[in-house]
Protein backbone atom coordinates (compact mmCIF):
# COMPACT_ATOMS: atom_id res chain seq x y z
CA UNK A 1 0.00 0.00 0.00
CA UNK A 2 2.60 2.36 0.95
CA UNK A 3 4.74 1.85 -2.19
CA UNK A 4 1.27 2.60 -4.03
CA UNK A 5 0.80 6.06 -2.19
CA UNK A 6 4.30 6.90 -3.45
CA UNK A 7 3.43 6.92 -7.02
CA UNK A 8 0.75 9.06 -6.71
CA UNK A 9 0.82 12.65 -7.44
CA UNK A 10 -1.46 15.13 -7.21
CA UNK A 11 -1.35 17.68 -9.31
CA UNK A 12 -4.06 21.22 -9.35
CA UNK A 13 -3.53 24.01 -10.72
CA UNK A 14 -1.75 26.86 -8.53
CA UNK A 15 -4.01 29.35 -7.04
CA UNK A 16 -4.10 32.60 -9.04
CA UNK A 17 -2.90 35.97 -7.06
CA UNK A 18 -5.93 37.85 -5.68
CA UNK A 19 -6.61 40.83 -8.17
CA UNK A 20 -6.57 43.90 -6.23
CA UNK A 21 -10.00 45.93 -6.16
CA UNK A 22 -9.15 48.72 -4.51
CA UNK A 23 -5.20 50.49 -5.04
CA UNK A 24 -4.36 51.26 -1.14
CA UNK A 25 -0.90 51.12 -1.49
CA UNK A 26 2.46 50.64 -4.06
CA UNK A 27 2.16 46.68 -3.58
CA UNK A 28 -1.53 46.50 -5.29
CA UNK A 29 -0.64 48.97 -8.07
CA UNK A 30 2.32 47.00 -8.49
CA UNK A 31 0.27 43.66 -8.44
CA UNK A 32 -2.65 45.02 -10.66
CA UNK A 33 -0.27 46.23 -13.45
CA UNK A 34 2.17 42.74 -13.39
CA UNK A 35 -1.56 40.66 -13.80
CA UNK A 36 -2.82 43.46 -16.73
CA UNK A 37 0.23 42.55 -18.25
CA UNK A 38 0.22 38.84 -17.77
CA UNK A 39 3.74 38.67 -16.36
CA UNK A 40 4.99 36.37 -13.29
CA UNK A 41 6.62 37.35 -10.16
CA UNK A 42 9.24 35.82 -10.92
CA UNK A 43 9.58 37.77 -14.87
CA UNK A 44 9.34 41.14 -13.22
CA UNK A 45 11.81 40.59 -10.73
CA UNK A 46 13.92 40.20 -13.24
CA UNK A 47 12.93 42.79 -14.76
CA UNK A 48 13.15 45.36 -11.77
CA UNK A 49 16.40 43.31 -11.28
CA UNK A 50 15.17 42.03 -7.41
CA UNK A 51 14.01 39.15 -5.76
CA UNK A 52 11.15 37.26 -6.35
CA UNK A 53 10.34 37.37 -2.55
CA UNK A 54 11.32 40.95 -1.95
CA UNK A 55 8.91 41.79 -4.67
CA UNK A 56 6.15 39.19 -2.92
CA UNK A 57 6.91 41.44 -0.09
CA UNK A 58 6.12 44.96 -1.60
CA UNK A 59 3.11 43.52 -3.42
CA UNK A 60 1.46 42.34 -0.34
CA UNK A 61 2.57 45.79 1.65
CA UNK A 62 4.66 43.69 4.09
CA UNK A 63 7.73 45.92 3.42
CA UNK A 64 7.94 49.30 1.46
CA UNK A 65 10.68 49.34 -1.27
CA UNK A 66 13.94 51.69 -0.91
CA UNK A 67 13.59 54.96 -2.24
CA UNK A 68 16.39 54.05 -4.82
CA UNK A 69 13.67 51.28 -6.57
CA UNK A 70 11.01 53.79 -6.88
CA UNK A 71 12.20 55.19 -10.33
CA UNK A 72 12.08 51.82 -11.54
CA UNK A 73 8.77 51.42 -9.97
CA UNK A 74 7.27 54.56 -11.46
CA UNK A 75 8.21 53.51 -15.19
CA UNK A 76 6.66 50.20 -14.99
CA UNK A 77 3.48 51.21 -13.66
CA UNK A 78 3.85 54.43 -16.03
CA UNK A 79 2.59 56.82 -13.33
CA UNK A 80 3.24 57.92 -9.68
CA UNK A 81 0.88 56.36 -7.27
CA UNK A 82 1.27 59.09 -4.50
CA UNK A 83 -1.08 62.00 -4.94
CA UNK A 84 0.83 65.30 -5.89
CA UNK A 85 0.73 67.19 -3.03
CA UNK A 86 0.05 71.15 -2.59
CA UNK A 87 2.75 71.50 0.29
CA UNK A 88 5.95 72.14 0.08
CA UNK A 89 7.25 69.50 2.85
CA UNK A 90 5.08 66.87 0.31
CA UNK A 91 6.58 67.95 -2.88
CA UNK A 92 9.98 68.02 -1.47
CA UNK A 93 9.09 64.22 -0.18
CA UNK A 94 7.37 63.15 -3.84
CA UNK A 95 10.39 64.98 -5.82
CA UNK A 96 13.13 62.31 -4.26
CA UNK A 97 10.30 59.55 -4.48
CA UNK A 98 10.03 60.06 -7.82
CA UNK A 99 13.76 60.53 -8.56
CA UNK A 100 14.97 58.14 -5.94
CA UNK A 101 17.50 60.37 -4.20
CA UNK A 102 18.12 60.10 -0.05
CA UNK A 103 18.13 63.37 1.60
CA UNK A 104 22.02 63.43 1.13
CA UNK A 105 21.96 62.68 -2.46
CA UNK A 106 18.87 66.29 -2.83
CA UNK A 107 20.44 68.38 -0.53
CA UNK A 108 23.98 68.15 -2.54
CA UNK A 109 22.07 68.62 -5.72
CA UNK A 110 20.56 71.99 -4.69
CA UNK A 111 23.44 73.19 -2.47
CA UNK A 112 22.08 73.08 0.65
CA UNK A 113 21.82 71.03 4.05
CA UNK A 114 20.77 68.12 4.82
CA UNK A 115 19.49 69.22 8.12
CA UNK A 116 17.37 72.08 6.59
CA UNK A 117 16.23 69.87 4.16
CA UNK A 118 15.12 67.22 6.53
CA UNK A 119 13.06 70.13 8.49
CA UNK A 120 11.40 71.42 5.45
CA UNK A 121 10.23 68.03 4.34
CA UNK A 122 9.13 66.97 8.24
CA UNK A 123 7.04 70.72 7.95
CA UNK A 124 9.24 72.02 10.83
CA UNK A 125 10.86 74.95 8.94
CA UNK A 126 9.51 77.34 6.31
CA UNK A 127 12.07 77.93 3.76
CA UNK A 128 13.40 81.08 2.82
CA UNK A 129 13.32 83.16 -0.13
CA UNK A 130 16.74 82.30 -1.22
CA UNK A 131 15.99 78.69 -0.29
CA UNK A 132 12.81 78.70 -2.48
CA UNK A 133 14.53 80.53 -5.57
CA UNK A 134 17.00 77.42 -5.40
CA UNK A 135 14.35 74.54 -5.52
CA UNK A 136 12.69 76.32 -7.78
CA UNK A 137 15.02 76.80 -10.31
CA UNK A 138 16.62 72.77 -10.04
CA UNK A 139 12.84 71.89 -10.41
CA UNK A 140 12.09 73.97 -13.32
CA UNK A 141 15.15 72.26 -14.97
CA UNK A 142 14.66 69.00 -14.42
CA UNK A 143 11.05 69.08 -15.62
CA UNK A 144 12.44 70.94 -18.79
CA UNK A 145 13.90 67.67 -19.33
CA UNK A 146 11.77 64.91 -18.97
Amino acid sequence: MAALLSCIHLRAPKPKPAYPKVLTGLGDHVRKRRLDLGLSQTALARRLDIGRDTLCLWELSKTQPPIRYLPRLIRFLGYDPHPWEETLSAQLHAYRRHHGLTLAQLSARLGLSKGLLFDLEGGRRRPTKRTLRIMREIFTKESATE
